[in-house]
């Protein structure tokens, strides 16, 4: 029979107090409140009006609602009843004595007539975090009477008490607000207050968890959690918020406000069971609920010192799992119950461990040391061992050191002791810190045979190991250029004798080709007047010292007809290997059980002739058991101490493993392999595969553990964000089978479990457009972005989903972030007038001619950078430059002006994909009651166009290579020396460019016609160099020379004056007095021709060169 459930929900007001409970079996709500001013707010008859307007607004419910005014004491032992009431030290024994009724204890989950299809679990969202812990504060305070009967409090009490828990001091964890005394906080005596919890609120929350049947949906998937309103909006379903509960002042004024109020509150209840629903959290309810079932141990204490369980409800541990607990926690209870595992003294990379090796027949060896030694058998060249050695001795450098700071690695090995070399007393030297270990360059490139770098890499770490291919293409490009700046740097440090003055003589050329000077020098700065010649960097595929990844200028795509190698459940049988979890107080390895359990359970599903409730049964068990091996590793090494804390071996079986790995990779990459993609527990790998298998035959033997390739097409662009493609008879691209990464993981849908930005059919639509490219010949990972074949992909979507899945897909959940003040909010088209937004929205980018659409942006209380703030001070400006439309929503969100900090400013922010001007229609409605007409209407109205656009830039962004022969232009023109043009106008207005090359064909054609170039202009330069603006003087130029960033520029005019090729006109006497004067005085000498704008607190001419050539012009002379 099916499990009874009750949804609940509490909200808290500054008078007004509510929580609904939702019992799906009875279809049926309970609706407790609670009105400091009741009088002003309730209405006759209210119970009618409220339930229609809830009706109204939650089109999924149908059933009856019932009120109970937590005035009257009948209501309030309703609640308890249903809830369970107990400050009893343990709620599961019935004989320990209680200050509350025995009425409001409720059945636990360990007493003996416990039945879950009549006994309901109670499910909220962040329930165990806030509703808990509030209600634990409602009873304590509504149970404060002579032997805990009823007595009044008030929504004003509860209120305050739901602002403390938001506090720094208890937000993470509301609960331990429980174990301090309420009135010492609100006097803000805060550092006073001493906990104890043995608090009666305290044990009266813990009492609640004790049932067992508290149940916190958002904790069943070990995820960090979205907002409820995110998830239902995710999912399909309605999306209500209420203004009530934004800000500090919430506070009910009338009846309709408190009829909304309700109404929300049991939206939010209504759809939660739609959530729970749905098969990542139901399925994880029933698998932790299933494990619960098969080891009693994960609630009960231990019987003596059998290392079993006593199965009584007074032997219930204190700290009992339920099925909202989480997946760390069952790990650790069901390989270790009752006490400590004991771990390898320090990091060792024998292996396997010596009794396996026995039971094997095989001898021990050092990882690390083997894998050295494969390395330097097949490199013998120096500069590559270069590149092994920071790996090996960074591992090296681990290997031999204790990282387990528990308590029992101190009882079971003692203190490693050292002496003080300041003070000469010995000191106790706690575990090691392996974050605080130097890493190096661990980034490496497989080689081939012959020693060459393939166009794979791998980057060991501490986590795992990860590879991809990287663009070897483009790195060898960049070293060919790196190597011909260090000729050319040689060759003019050879020719000048420092920075200053290469940079200050004039043009410069190298091997025939004129050199682009600010590659070879750094110029002055404000703050440094130094020249400098410039570093020239080898390109490197690591990004940064500090980062330790892949060069983002080097990632590469990858589209291979390849064997995924995978090794089969890696980590559990490298652990079981080592005997990683072995128990001494069980006398065997619970953890390698626990595997053998997954590999018998995972047979028997296939069994023909089970019956399918047995197959179902079956697999929840498999997936328990999985759940168990996937989250065993990670909480062996935690930061907490735990019963399987065994940091030492957990290391050291990553590295193991890692070593393995690449050990595996390398010896195919000697064979010509190509390996597009390196993971922990397998390979991808580009081989031929009968010689693929031998190899993989002979590496596995050494690792003792079964490789299983599998042939498909892989498209990849690193280790974490790939596609797999089944291939046909003939191994071509079949079927897409399988998806992974941030890029592609909603590809079938949005999962509530992890943050979507956009519409999840972007993930369906790149997945399907990889596809297209994969399969089709004609094309390729270089070519530009194909818009027909996208928008094609899209309006295919139509037909593979049905109305709502397709909706769904095409969905954009746009969400404010009170975290980072910032509020969306819309702007209508037509009126340009501002539209306030719910927090949660859903939207659709639809045709521009659709009504009631509207524009989406963010206000965002955004930090104004150092560099701002300087020139707004040395500029005399205000500090902060708030945005009027950006203020007015952060005000209406209650982020007043004076509640913004001064390093921020009130601004607007363009949303992630979404264009300003793009029509988009809100939708909040649950979509799956929608009218097929609406439905039709919104499908009908979907721009397309607005779709592909947003596909079209994630694929340039992410999934294209780069177009080889555009990028050796790109480099040619970086490093190519650009002359500086001046555009000069003839009579006809039309444009011509002057400079280095063009000029000296018009002085010749001058010298030919002999015409004169004509200055014409107004004012006095008082300068003896004769300064001019930078309109005509520079159209003169011969050749251009530097400092083509300050404006500057040295101009030869000898050929000019030489051959009379100037006339003044409408230019100050005095001014054409000092220019002749000046050339007079030195002819060979430089005139030097100054920006305006460069110059302060003087006056320049402003000259216009006119092109009076009698008939012949500019544009005729070149």
């Amino acid at each position: 029979m099916k499990d009874s459930i009750n949804f609940y929900d509490i909200e808290s007001l500054a008078n007004v107090f509510s929580l609904a409970n939702f019992k799906e079996k009875e279809n049926e709500i309970d609706v407790y409140f609670l009105i400091d001013n009741e009088e002003d707010i309730l209405e006759t008859n209210y119970q009618d009006k409220i339930t229609g307007h809830i009706k109204e607004v939650n089109v999924n419910f149908n059933g009856t609602v019932n009120y109970y005014n937590l005035k009257e004491e009948h209501a309030n032992v309703h609640l308890a009843k249903t809830f369970g009431l107990s400050d009893s030290d343990l709620v599961n024994n019935k004989k320990i004595k209680d200050s509350f009724d025995n009425k409001y204890r409720i059945k636990c989950d360990t007493d003996d007539d416990y039945d879950s299809t009549k006994d309901p679990y109670f499910m909220g969202y962040n329930s165990h975090n806030y509703d808990t812990t509030m209600l634990a504060v409602y009873f304590y305070n509504a149970f404060t009477g002579p032997d805990g009967k009823f007595e009044k409090t008030t929504a004003k009490s509860m209120r305050e008490s739901s602002d403390m828990l938001f506090t720094e001091d208890f937000k993470h964890y509301m609960p331990s607000y429980l174990t301090y005394n309420h009135d010492e906080l609100l006097s803000k005596k805060r550092n006073g207050s001493k906990s104890n919890f043995r608090n009666k609120p305290n044990k009266i929350r813990n009492n609640m968890i004790l049932t067992g049947r508290h149940v916190d949906v958002a904790n069943l998937t070990d995820t960090i959690s979205m907002t409820l309103k995110r998830v239902m909006g995710m999912l399909g379903l309605q999306i209500k918020e209420s203004d009530k509960l934004k800000g500090n002042d919430v506070i009910i004024t009338n009846f309709e406000e408190f009829k909304e109020l309700i109404s929300y509150n049991i939206n939010d209840i209504v759809n939660l069971k739609d959530v729970f629903y749905h098969p990542i959290y139901k399925n994880k309810f029933d698998l932790k609920r299933g494990l619960l079932q098969r080891f009693p141990e994960l609630i009960y204490n231990e019987l003596d010192d059998t290392y079993k369980p006593d199965i009584r409800p007074e032997s219930v541990k204190r700290n009992r799992l339920i099925p909202s607990s989480t997946s760390a926690q069952f790990a650790t209870f069901c390989i270790a119950p009752y006490h400590h595992l004991t771990d390898m003294e320090v990091v060792s990379y024998m292996y396997p461990h010596v009794d396996i090796a026995k039971e094997m027949g095989v001898k021990q060896i050092n990882v690390l040391e083997e894998v050295k030694k494969f390395f330097y058998e097949n490199f013998p060249q120096e500069e590559l061992r270069k590149k092994f050695d920071p790996i090996y001795k960074y591992y090296k450098t681990i290997e031999g050191k204790n990282f387990n700071f528990s308590q029992h690695h101190i009882n079971v090995y003692g203190v490693e002791t050292a002496i003080d070399e300041e003070t000469g007393q010995q000191i106790e030297l706690g575990a090691e810190d392996i974050t605080n270990i130097p890493r190096g360059n661990t980034l490496i490139p497989y080689f081939d045979k012959d020693g060459n770098p393939t166009s794979a890499y791998v980057l060991f770490s501490i986590g795992g190991i990860h590879g991809a291919e990287y663009n070897k293409e483009l790195l060898d490009l960049d070293f060919k250029v790196y190597l011909k700046k260090l000729e050319t740097l040689y060759q003019i440090r050879k020719d000048f004798n420092s920075p200053q003055e290469f940079f200050k003589s004039g043009l410069y050329k190298y091997k025939g080709k004129y050199v682009k000077k600010e590659l070879y020098i750094k110029k002055p700065t404000k703050d440094d007047k130094n020249y400098y010649w410039a570093e020239i960097k080898e390109p490197t595929l690591l990004s940064t010292a500090e980062q330790l990844k892949l060069n983002e200028k080097y990632k590469y795509v990858s589209y291979w007809l390849s064997i995924h190698q995978d090794f089969s459940s890696y980590y559990p049988n490298l652990l079981r290997n080592l005997k990683a979890f072995w128990n001494d107080k069980l006398g065997y390895d619970r953890y390698g059980g626990f595997y053998d359990d997954k590999e018998t359970l995972g047979k028997k599903q296939k069994d023909p002739n089970i019956s399918e409730k047995e197959r179902i049964e079956y697999g929840i068990q498999r997936e328990g058991v999985k759940l168990i091996l996937n989250s065993a590793t990670g909480v062996a090494n935690a930061i907490n101490d735990n019963n399987i804390l065994i940091s030492n071996t957990i290391i050291s079986m990553r590295i193991i493993g890692q070593l393995f790995t690449y050990m595996v990779g390398q010896a195919q990459a000697l064979h010509g392999a190509i390996i597009p993609s390196t993971n922990t527990d397998g390979l991808y790998t580009v081989l031929e595969e009968t010689l693929s298998e031998k190899l993989l035959k002979k590496e596995s033997e050494k690792i003792h553990i079964k490789i299983d390739p599998e042939l498909m097409y892989l498209i990849t662009k690193d280790s974490n964000n790939r596609m797999e493609v089944a291939v046909d008879e003939d191994k071509k691209p079949k079927k897409i089978i399988g998806n992974s990464g941030s890029a592609l993981t909603a590809a079938k849908g949005p999962n509530p479990t992890k943050q979507l930005v956009g519409p999840a059919s972007m993930h369906w639509a790149l997945a399907e457009y990889l596809f297209e490219v994969a399969k089709n010949p004609n094309r390729n990972s270089y070519q530009n972005f194909d818009k027909e074949l996208a928008k094609s992909i899209f309006k295919r979507a139509r037909g593979e989903f049905d109305k709502v899945k397709y909706l769904i897909m095409m969905q954009s959940i746009v969400a404010s972030n009170k975290s980072s003040d910032t509020y969306t909010f819309g702007t209508d088209p037509k009126t340009n007038e501002i539209v306030y937004l719910q927090d949660i929205n859903r939207a659709f980018l639809v045709k521009d001619t659709v009504e009631d659409t509207l524009f989406l942006q963010s206000a965002t209380a955004k930090a104004i950078t150092p560099a701002t703030r300087k020139k707004r001070a040395k500029a005399g400006d205000k500090a902060q430059d708030h945005n009027p439309i950006a203020l007015k929503i952060l005000e209406h969100k209650g982020l007043s002006i004076s509640q913004i900090p001064m390093d921020k400013e009130a601004a607007i922010k363009k949303i992630t994909d979404l264009e300003n001007n793009w029509h988009c229609l809100i939708e909040n409605k649950d979509l799956h009651y929608l009218s097929d007409e609406r439905l039709d209407f919104i499908i009908d109205n979907l721009d397309l166009d607005k779709y592909t656009t947003i596909l079209e830039s994630r694929y340039i962004k992410s999934w294209k290579n780069p177009n080889m022969e555009e990028e050796r232009q790109k480099i040619i023109e970086v490093n190519r020396f650009k002359p500086k043009d001046i555009k000069v106008k003839n009579s006809n207005k039309e444009t011509f460019v002057l400079n280095e090359i063009t000029t000296p064909m018009l002085i010749e054609k001058l010298k030919v016609f002999n015409r004169p170039l004509i200055f014409e202009g107004k004012g006095i330069a008082k300068t003896k160099n004769m300064t001019m603006s930078n309109n005509a003087a520079l159209s003169i130029v011969n050749l251009l020379k530097n400092n083509e960033n300050t404006g500057d520029i040295n101009v030869s005019v000898t050929d000019i004056i030489n051959n009379n090729l100037y006339e003044f006109k409408n230019i100050h006497k005095d001014t054409i007095k000092e220019l002749k004067s000046y050339i007079e005085e030195d002819r060979k000498s430089w005139i030097n021709f100054t920006h305006e704008s460069k110059k302060k607190k003087m006056y320049y001419p402003s000259i216009d060169i006119i092109k009076d050539f009698e008939s012949m012009d500019i544009g005729d002379l070149l």
